[in-house]
């Protein structure tokens, strides 16, 4: 099931109470489990979160594996997830953007998911994400990272992208099966009393495994400064 922005969009030029009549009428239509759910849509009315939230609890109760959800909107209302995705344990793709993420206290990750793609989402307390077979980790802009802590054991494919702050690397100290890095950045910290290179070096310096990796620095030529060696760099 695919709401791509222009269909979202055209509706909600007519009015978006039109536009919640209509996906109201789709999801009722829909009969068996799904399995990808694609919304992308711009709100300025807050019964459309409301509408939201009802048809993202709606799909997750129906085994939905792939969910894809970008809710734009005007001013400063930000779009926070509802618990049900949390407790969604038949995700195996999960892709938001600009939006909230706030898991629940019950929250106990995402056991079956392999792709989490995350693009201006904010973490505002402390977060840990759970995820035993995640592969593939893509973080571009997203703020509060230094909340942020994963647990995968598997994580092969790693992205980070904030190039106007600092990103925090604590959180993937432990994800020695990386293979594929790409970090995009102004500085990188563990600590803020730590100096940014040495961190950088250091967390570098625990990926035996990595192949593939790609530096995008503002502030620093790293080159010089990493003495070690990949077994396996490409």
């Amino acid at each position: 099931m695919v709401l791509d922005y222009e269909f979202c969009d055209e509706l909600i030029d007519e009015s978006e109470s039109k536009f919640r009549e209509v996906v109201d009428g789709i999801m009722l239509l829909h009969m068996g489990k799904i399995v990808k759910f694609d919304l992308d849509v711009r709100v300025e009315d807050l019964a459309s979160y409301t509408a939201i939230d009802r048809w993202v609890l709606y799909v997750t109760r129906n085994s939905v594996k792939k969910l894809h959800l970008r809710i734009s909107n005007i001013g400063d209302r930000t779009y926070t997830l509802p618990p049900c995705i949390f407790h969604c344990s038949t995700l195996t793709q999960l892709k938001l953007a600009r939006c909230s993420f706030k898991p629940p206290g019950s929250f106990r990750g995402f056991p079956n998911l392999v792709t989490l793609r995350l693009a201006s989402v904010t973490f505002s307390e402390h977060c840990v994400i759970k995820a035993p077979l995640l592969a593939n980790l893509t973080l571009n802009c997203c703020d509060g990272m230094q909340y942020l802590n994963i647990v995968s054991p598997v994580l092969k494919s790693l992205y980070v992208c904030y190039p106007h702050s600092y990103i925090a690397l604590n959180c993937f100290m432990n994800c020695k099966n990386l293979r594929d890095l790409g970090l995009v950045f102004s500085k990188v910290v563990d600590n803020p009393n730590h100096d940014h290179r040495s961190t950088l070096v250091k967390f570098l310096g625990s990926l035996p495994a990595l192949e593939v990796l790609l530096l995008d620095s503002l502030f620093i030529d790293v080159r010089h400064e990493l003495v070690f060696s990949f077994e396996y760099l490409l």
